[in-house]
């Protein structure tokens, strides 16, 4: 007699870039659930690692395995990703002197956004700083000549139905 055992087959499902500590349910796809058990790896943040659609709430990145194993322990994995938007603070001045102490417009964590969008107006509505991405922090010019002391004002749109962030900064020297 010769017993053909089921081949798992799964989809660990789609990835995610979700803010910090979002609650996600793992919705991957396989074959036949019946007679296959589950495995989630690694279990550490994960409601029940050994159900096919778990909970947990996202608080690092990190790549989940999802592995199913048939009869016969026949078994197939599939990996996906959840990146963390952590939030991010926005500084309301900064002293572009020369010192090397605050000397640019440093906003942790909003390099994290992918295609963000950051504009700073002077008073009189006239933009003096844009930005998609924030690789380059602002350094309180305009055309390369340093800017005045006074208040400006930032709009900060970070995509990803993410509402926009706006505000005052302040340069001083």
């Amino acid at each position: 007699a010769v017993t053909v055992n089921l081949q798992p087959q799964v989809d660990a499902g789609w990835s995610f870039v979700v803010p910090e500590g979002t609650v996600i349910t793992l919705q991957p796809h396989v074959n036949d659930s019946t007679v296959v058990d589950f495995l989630w790896t690694p279990q550490g943040d994960i409601s029940d690692p050994t159900q096919l659609h778990p909970t947990f709430a996202a608080m690092n990145d990190q790549v989940y395995t999802l592995t199913a194993i048939g009869p016969g322990n026949c078994f197939a994995s599939d990996t996906l990703y959840v990146k963390i938007l952590k939030p991010f603070k926005v500084p309301n001045i900064f002293s572009p002197n020369g010192d090397n102490i605050n000397d640019k417009w440093v906003i942790k964590n909003l390099s994290d956004y992918p295609g963000v969008s950051v504009e700073v107006f002077n008073r009189y509505g006239q933009q003096v700083f844009y930005s998609v991405g924030y690789s380059q922090p602002w350094d309180g010019t305009f055309n390369g000549k340093p800017l005045p002391v006074g208040t400006y004002y930032y709009v900060i749109k970070p995509r990803n139905d993410f509402k926009p962030l706006a505000g005052p900064v302040t340069i001083i020297r």
